[in-house]
């Protein structure tokens, strides 16, 4: 989601680690200072109910809270990473620390691409240059 990469630009002391956007809620995987973390979700809750209105489809974020948890461990850390992307198929690879990271992030449905050049490779590029630094 741009939106996502928008605000991550306002935080450069943040790492997304992982983020699995569904249809009512949002699992975010990041590292960084807890106050920081949570200035970055309040501006993601900000903007994505700004975008919603605009679109006609205002919503209720109130009940939309962030509820940091600290990474323990390695493990602990990939098994949160299994569960943001819980595809039965890649939990097993995530388990052993495989990060699979398409580098356009989405598409439209039935159209493989659609969302090549709008500024996803940016984003991925500098999450794979960040992950390599751990």
């Amino acid at each position: 989601m741009t939106l996502i990469a928008i605000c991550a630009m306002s935080f450069p002391g943040i790492k997304i680690l992982t983020f699995e956007i569904m249809s009512n809620h949002l699992h975010i995987t990041l590292s960084g200072n807890q106050d920081a973390v949570i200035d970055f979700f309040e501006m993601i809750k900000k903007y994505l109910k700004k975008y919603l209105a605009s679109k006609g489809r205002p919503l209720d974020l109130s009940k939309w809270n962030c509820d940091p948890k600290p990474i323990s461990d390695l493990n602990y850390l990939r098994n949160v990473i299994a569960y943001n992307n819980r595809n039965g198929f890649l939990v097993s690879w995530a388990k052993q620390g495989v990060l699979l990271l398409n580098t356009v992030l989405t598409v439209e449905e039935h159209r493989a691409n659609s969302h090549k050049d709008k500024g996803w490779e940016i984003f991925t590029d500098h999450v794979i240059e960040k992950l390599n630094q751990l």
